[in-house]
């Protein structure tokens, strides 16, 4: 059965952007509940307890808001008005829980706070993997807090970011939606191609200025 929506295609290119960015600045690949070294990104409150080792990020639904959305149909030229039409979109909220992991080097360096900044760094990580998705305009609120299970047999740091996306909800003709994350140096995906051009008030001359190319 075919689903207009789904958790995994939305998470998979997060996931692939996740694992790329790490590959290139020399960090471990994320654990997950199917190993180490993985690179998966788990979805589901029940994967909170596979505390397998750092880093890990997991992924935990928890609610969502129905609100309306306004989108133009019909001719945007001088002589046809858009016509306003009203679509209903999905304000998914989620949380991100970033095990951030203690300094491999630790015995040499004593750095303490190495926790703390590789749970950040899994943070950027993450929101820079959302922002590919449809564009910061897609992701609504984000949110973070420091929790801290357990204060004697610690290991890591704990960093839960709580964010929204948004998603369309229309008629069952409508495709499925499909993420794709613009390319980078190591990941394929989207180019875009954008030329700009200078047209005389008259419009009986066009002059092409500049094409904008992303990713640059």
């Amino acid at each position: 059965m075919a689903l207009i929506f789904t958790l995994a295609s939305f998470m998979q290119p997060v996931q692939s952007s996740v694992v790329s960015f790490r590959l290139s600045m020399g960090l471990p690949s994320l654990n997950g509940p199917d190993g180490v070294g993985t690179g998966t990104i788990a979805i589901g409150q029940e994967y909170l307890d596979f505390r397998l080792a750092p880093p890990q990020i997991v992924v935990v639904p928890r609610s969502e808001e129905i609100e309306p959305t306004y989108l133009h149909d019909g001719s945007l030229d001088s002589n046809t008005p858009p016509i306003p039409r009203v679509y209903w979109r999905g304000v998914h909220e989620f949380e991100a829980w970033c095990w951030g992991d203690e300094d491999p080097a630790f015995a040499t360096t004593g750095n303490v706070n190495y926790s703390h900044d590789s749970a950040l760094e899994l943070r950027r990580e993450f929101c820079l993997a959302l922002a590919q998705l449809g564009g910061v305009a897609e992701i609504g609120k984000l949110h973070g807090r420091w929790t801290q299970p357990d204060n004697v047999n610690r290991l890591g740091r704990l960093y839960v970011l709580t964010f929204q996306v948004w998603t369309p909800i229309n008629d069952l003709v409508v495709a499925p939606t499909i993420f794709q994350p613009f390319a980078t140096s190591t990941s394929s995906g989207v180019t875009m191609f954008t030329p700009i051009d200078a047209v005389s008030p008259d419009a009986t001359s066009t002059i092409t200025e500049a094409t904008i190319i992303a990713p640059p």
